[in-house]
């Protein structure tokens, strides 16, 4: 009797009922299925003949096959442990054939080969594969590790079996922002201490900071049994903290330009500089220049030294200290801007400059140059002028004479004039005026020395110069002066009574000007008060001729009143 025997591999596990696996009837091997060790499997096998003697269900354990159940045509089965294995014979109508099925509680790993035997030959071979799903993973991090050029997240699973495997995904927040996040994970499995006999899985995923956009980022690792073909259940591990990334920036935006002052000329210099900063900076480049407008020049590390300092406890505040040796400046200039940039590799909304202005303290003004003194004022006065460049920020003046003898009651005055300078930006040219009397000091032959000096200073940074001498007998004569003089105080005088006089007489005639109105209107008014006493109309103003006239009419009518009156009374 030729038989055909196939092998029906179902798996339970955790009321989950995965499809069944049919494996065509061949002595070759094969997997007939994986399973998590301790699950509950069923092994069916089947046979075209309604009868057989003994069709039952071997697995090879410790290098040897033992039966653990079998049934015969009739129906009677048994199995060698009858609390972990049950088997039964089914009859399938739709192939009139007999089955006989096992149903084994709790598979082991060392199950590894199943076999249907008919009769006593081995029909069908085949591997079944056991796992265990890993551990609920436990994480750290993220952290900054290799300079803070990587964020690392390190993830164990202390139970897998046979291997594991583990992936993540790293989502920027918000998750809205596409950005390309380049990470690579790599793992390594040992000996599980806890669990002997079991495996540990111990995995890093590093996210690689070069070039991508400041921003929190999130980690979720999980871990899988890493079978061929096989899609086991995922272990997710908890949640993680975000990673909160920052491009570095400069704390207060304020601090951007800073000025350091010294004299003498230091060995180095140093600053602070707070920034904000997460990974910690860790590309610097400095550069130097003379003027605002010339080329900065790079400075190799060997005149410059950076060190970083957090604040630490997940603060992303730290302090940059930067040492410049000042032997990286070869020219004698009095300002030397450097410019610092410093990155930790991140792509942010603002680029970390930092300026240093070195004024140099030590560089004096130039040596003062003094112009021939010249009489002004018609020969009154006598000006000495002198001048210096390259002063810093402004400079005073003073004039000392050479000659002990006309120390004594001077009479001058001295002014000083700060001018940008065109010849060295930023500083200034000092001019120096001596503006001494001719009359009111002792003839004599008069030189002085000049001394200018800066404002801002350390010590005596004074620069002198003596001027020019000149002979006050020299002076050119005053008497045309004084003749000038007198002719423009009387012209002075002349035109303040010239004008004096044209008030007056102006006041004058608008006074009497405005005493005859007065008078004529006084007239005027008597001429109305008449009028009204014989209850004459009112009348509008009169000439001299119609005013007489009217006056007569008045008393020839007045005379004619008395006469009838006298008449009555006779």
């Amino acid at each position: 009797m030729n038989f055909i025997l196939n092998l029906v591999v179902l798996a339970i596990l955790t009321l989950t009922i995965f499809p069944p696996s049919f494996l065509s009837g061949t002595t070759s091997q094969k997997i007939c299925g994986y399973f998590e060790e301790g699950s509950e499997i069923v092994f069916t096998c089947s046979s075209k003949s309604r009868t057989f003697g003994k069709l039952g269900i071997h697995v090879e354990m410790n290098q040897s096959f033992r039966e653990l159940g079998y049934c015969d045509s009739t129906g009677s089965c048994h199995t060698s442990d009858a609390a972990r294995y049950k088997a039964s014979l089914l009859y399938d109508s739709s192939t009139d054939r007999k089955n006989v099925t096992l149903r084994i509680r709790g598979v082991t790993r060392n199950m590894k080969k199943w076999s249907c035997h008919e009769d006593g030959v081995s029909r069908f071979e085949c591997l079944v594969i056991t796992y265990i799903a890993p551990a609920k993973p436990s994480c750290t991090g993220p952290e900054l590790v290799e300079d803070g050029a990587v964020a690392q997240v390190t993830c164990s699973s202390d139970r897998v079996y046979p291997a594991a495997g583990c992936e993540t995904t790293i989502s920027p927040d918000p998750r809205n922002v596409r950005v390309k996040t380049p990470w690579s994970v790599s793992h390594k499995l040992t000996a599980s201490e806890q669990h002997p006999g079991d495996k540990k899985l111990t995995c890093w995923f590093k996210l690689h900071l070069a070039n991508i956009y400041e921003g929190r980022y999130k980690f979720e690792p999980q871990f899988y049994v890493d079978l061929p073909d096989h899609e086991a259940n995922i272990t997710k591990a908890d949640a993680l903290p975000d990673l909160n990334l920052r491009a570095t920036t400069l704390e207060n935006p304020y601090d951007a330009h800073d000025k350091i002052a010294v004299a003498p000329k230091p060995k180095e210099l140093t600053r602070n500089i707070s920034v904000i900063s997460n990974p910690p900076p860790n590309l610097f480049s400095l550069a130097v220049r003379q003027y605002e407008s010339s080329t900065l020049a790079n400075l190799s590390s060997k005149f410059f030294s950076v060190h970083y300092r957090s604040e630490g406890d997940g603060s992303l505040k730290g302090t940059i200290e930067l040492n410049v040796s000042t032997s990286a400046v070869t020219v004698e200039e009095r300002f030397n801007h450097f410019l610092l940039s410093a990155s930790n590799g991140l792509v942010g909304r603002n680029v970390f400059l930092y300026k240093l202005t070195w004024i140099r303290l030590d560089i004096l003004p130039t040596q003062p140059t003094c112009n021939a003194p010249v009489f002004i004022d018609q020969g009154a006065t006598v000006l000495f002028t002198c001048s210096a460049d390259r002063v810093y920020s402004s400079g005073h003046c003073s004039f000392q004479p050479t000659s002990d003898s006309l120390r004594d009651n001077l009479q001058g005055s001295v002014r000083t004039k700060n001018e940008d300078s065109k010849a060295y930006p930023g500083q200034k040219i000092v001019t120096c005026e001596l503006y001494l009397s001719v009359a009111r000091n002792k003839v004599g032959v008069y030189q002085f020395q000049v001394e200018i000096t800066p404002s801002f200073r350390i010590g005596d940074q004074s620069v002198v110069a003596t001027t020019p001498s000149v002979n006050l007998a020299n002076a050119p004569p005053q008497g045309k002066k004084g003749w000038s003089v007198s002719i423009n105080l009387f012209l002075i005088i002349g035109g303040v009574a010239l004008v004096l006089g044209l008030i007056v007489a102006l006041t004058f005639f608008l006074l009497r000007r405005k005493r005859n109105a007065q008078s004529l209107n006084s007239k005027n008014n008597a001429s109305r008060q008449k009028g009204s006493l014989v209850n004459a109309p009112p009348q509008r103003k009169k000439g001299r001729i119609e005013a007489l006239t009217a006056f007569v009419l008045d008393s020839k009518r007045n005379a004619q009143n008395n006469a009838s009156r006298q008449k009555w009374s006779l």
